[in-house]
């Protein structure tokens, strides 16, 4: 394993206060008790990821903006991140509002994350898997392409040794996968890359030529 992503609120993040004070704040604009608004609170988490807001809506409340100042570290959390860095590449994909990395540069945090993915900047939101792509593709991974082995030295197995020592210099720098691009159409060069590990079927390849003619 190469990365850890971590999620923000009610695992590195302690939202806690922002969540009392946003039902604070909706049961002062309707003066009904906090039972009776958690009671709601509870019937809409079975089904809405944000049952304050959707309880709220309910009752006719719009809720204000998201109070990130209300916001903080866990007590654990800068020991975990602490620890777990240096041994994994670590990762955030959060529904955040914006500001993401300046609130966990803020808390000292924000040193030991390679990729921050937040719903705000990010355009999407979890459960959407488009927004996990885009935290992976920004993770690092290492890129083969043109591997050519001069007529003269060719099946000597010295194209196969170049293959297996990159990928050993990227298991080294941590990335996550390798990408190999080949203009090769030849069985024989495909399968050999086949055999050294990689597949043509997860991702399918494209290139567009800047500035010339192909």
């Amino acid at each position: 394993m190469k990365w850890i992503f971590f999620d923000l609120g009610a695992t590195l993040v302690d939202e806690s206060d922002v969540y009392k004070s946003r039902c604070e704040y909706a049961i002062r604009q309707l003066s009904i008790d906090l039972a009776e608004f958690m009671n709601k609170v509870y019937e809409e988490a079975k089904l809405s990821p944000t049952p304050i807001r959707t309880a709220a809506k309910a009752y006719g409340v719009v809720l204000p903006p998201w109070d990130s100042s209300l916001e903080k570290l866990y007590e654990a959390t800068h020991d975990v991140v602490r620890c777990l860095y240096g041994k994994y590449k670590l990762g955030i994909i959060a529904n955040q509002v914006e500001g993401t990395q300046e609130r966990i540069d803020s808390w000292g945090i924000g040193k030991y994350f390679d990729v921050v993915m937040a719903s705000a900047e990010a355009g999407c939101a979890k459960p959407d898997l488009k927004i996990f792509y885009m935290a992976l593709d920004k993770a690092e991974y290492a890129f083969v392409e043109n591997v050519v082995t001069h007529a003269d030295h060719r099946g000597k197995g010295y194209a196969g040794e170049c293959l297996a020592y990159a990928k050993q210099i990227a298991e080294q720098e941590n990335c996550y996968k390798m990408m190999l691009l080949t203009g090769s159409k030849k069985p024989e060069t495909l399968h050999f890359y086949e055999k050294a590990g990689y597949n043509s079927s997860d991702k399918t390849a494209f290139i567009q030529w800047i500035g010339m003619e192909k």
